[in-house]
């Protein structure tokens, strides 16, 4: 197989459990805890 076209597996997996644990403890937060998920992401779009 070329290099160029040889698939990085580590980066892949590194990306999906980014998104999860990313998007997946926004999501939790804004269902368990919302005004605090609310004021944290008002901070983030702020800066």
């Amino acid at each position: 197989m070329p290099k160029k076209n040889k698939i990085h597996f580590g980066r892949i997996k590194f990306m999906y459990l980014y998104t999860i644990i990313g998007a997946g403890g926004f999501g939790l937060g804004i269902v368990l805890i919302p005004n605090v998920m609310k004021s944290l992401f008002g901070l983030f779009v702020a800066m």
